[in-house]
């Protein structure tokens, strides 16, 4: 009898711990980690009904900056505002924290706390090119010195007729059409204001760069390229 009763004790138990489990089941790993968002995906998503708190707080500090005409200009006498003008005062700082601040609110709200750690990454990233597109000319205007880029400039015409002999690149490993790829891979950042595009732009070019070191490897596994192989071709087509 005390062995049927322990059974059935038994049998409770574990299908309560069933039910508990089929409840409240564990989230995976991919939920976790989620999924990057596009661009167009985020702005979609920003112009949500339920994410409206979001997008005033990030109208008013773009607005902080550039002022009501749009320019940096802080507003005039008979021009108001419903928010605090600063313009380009501190405005790496500011954008830092307003960056930081946003990543955390869109952690917890209900419209954007389903991203997971992946796709709140890369919406932040959006978020950083969404502003910068917004505020570039005087994000920059604080940044830019005329004469140093001159000088720059120059001193890299200068360079530009460095044969890859020079830099010691590997005869083997010259591919003067790639290298072009390169290049205008690296061309291509002038097209973009956001860091992170800019930065994407040089991770492609050395994508490139190591794409043909690996093809020219061929089956010899024993033969990795390295930094002595991807440094001196980078260096070359830089300065062009």
């Amino acid at each position: 009898g005390g062995g049927g009763a322990g059974g059935e004790g038994k049998s409770g138990l574990f299908d309560k711990v069933a039910e508990v489990g089929a409840e409240k089941p564990r989230p995976k790993q991919a939920d976790l980690e989620g999924v990057a968002i596009t661009y167009n995906d985020f702005i979609g998503r920003l112009m949500r009904p339920e994410s409206k708190d979001l997008a005033k707080l990030v109208r008013t500090f773009i607005s902080s900056i550039l002022g009501p005409n749009g320019d940096g200009s802080p507003p005039g006498r008979n021009q108001s505002v419903d928010y605090d003008f600063y313009g380009s005062h501190m405005l790496q700082r500011r954008c830092e924290l307003f960056f930081k601040e946003m990543e955390t609110k869109m952690s917890v709200h209900v419209s954007w706390k389903d991203l997971g750690e992946g796709g709140l990454t890369s919406a932040r990233n959006n978020l950083e090119k969404y502003v910068m597109t917004k505020i570039y000319d005087i994000a920059m205007a604080g940044q830019a010195n005329p004469e140093e880029d001159a000088r720059l400039s120059h001193r890299m015409e200068l360079l530009s007729f460095i044969p890859p002999e020079a830099l010691e690149v590997n005869p083997n490993l010259r591919n003067e059409v790639v290298w072009q790829i390169a290049q205008d891979e690296l061309r291509r950042m002038r097209e973009y204001k956001a860091p992170g595009d800019k930065i994407h732009c040089v991770v492609k070019c050395c994508s490139v760069i190591f794409s043909v070191l690996n093809l020219k490897r061929g089956n010899d596994d024993t033969s990795r390229p390295g930094a002595d192989d991807f440094l001196p071709i980078f260096i070359y087509a830089r300065p062009r």
